[in-house]
Formats: C-alpha cells, sequence, structure tokens
C-alpha cells in the first residue's frame, strides 16, 4: 500500500534521517528552504550500506531551470535531467572537480548558454 511505503520511507530513509538528526546537515536543509530547493530522496532500498555525507546531501537538493523544468543543477554542481513523466532522472554530469562551484547565485545563471555541462539542452535565460 502506498501510504504504508510513505510512512516508512518517512521513519527509516537514511538521508531523511540524516537531514531531521544531524546538525550540519539540518542547517543545509533550513537554507534549502529559504531558497524553495527541491529534495531529491532516494528509497531507503537504494541507500543501504550508504555513508550520507556533505557532498551526499548537496547532490540530493536542487533547482530546476525556471525555463526548462526538466533541467535540474544540485547544490554542490551536479548537473542531470528528469523524464518526461518525472519519475527517473539522468545525471548528465558529476560535481565539478577542482574547481569552485557557485550555487548560491540566481538560478537563471546556472543554466547559462555558457554552461558547458548541459550544452545544446540549455536554454539561456532572458
Amino acid at each position: 500500500m502506498p501510504s504504508n511505503l510513505l510512512l516508512y520511507e518517512k521513519d527509516n530513509n537514511l538521508l531523511l534521517k540524516a537531514l531531521r538528526e544531524n546538525p550540519e546537515y539540518t542547517k543545509i536543509l533550513d537554507r534549502a528552504v529559504d531558497m524553495n530547493l527541491i529534495v531529491l530522496v532516494p528509497a531507503t532500498v537504494t541507500l543501504e550500506a550508504m555513508k550520507i555525507t556533505t557532498d551526499f546531501v548537496q547532490s540530493h537538493l536542487i533547482t530546476t531551470n525556471p525555463v526548462k523544468t526538466s533541467q535540474f543543477v544540485s547544490v554542490n554542481g551536479v548537473r542531470g535531467l528528469f523524464s518526461s513523466m518525472r519519475d527517473s532522472l539522468t545525471v548528465l554530469s558529476p560535481p565539478p572537480q577542482g574547481e569552485a562551484f557557485d550555487f548560491f547565485r540566481q538560478p537563471a545563471d546556472l543554466f547559462a548558454g555558457n554552461s558547458k555541462l548541459l550544452g545544446s539542452m540549455v536554454i539561456p535565460a532572458h
């Protein structure tokens, strides 16, 4: 039954537990709420033996492209696309390595035409 599954996930999901119980992650989540970010919550079964870290949390806090909402970028720079039914996603690129990623700019700037990571799929902000 879906409602039982949702209750189970709410109580047992490792990411949700970490967001509730770890003060560092709670601060990150508070900022995410202020910015209207989306939390991607993987199913509990996919998190078995997974260590929840700051990078993991940041890669699951996203904003979508205001012009093309199937595109997303996470707080630490993971870029991807949602499927047309919004029931799955594809990661296009991992977080940038060796360079600072400035997530906390205007969301439209995250998807500007000069982004190499989304290439021709990016719709420039106007």
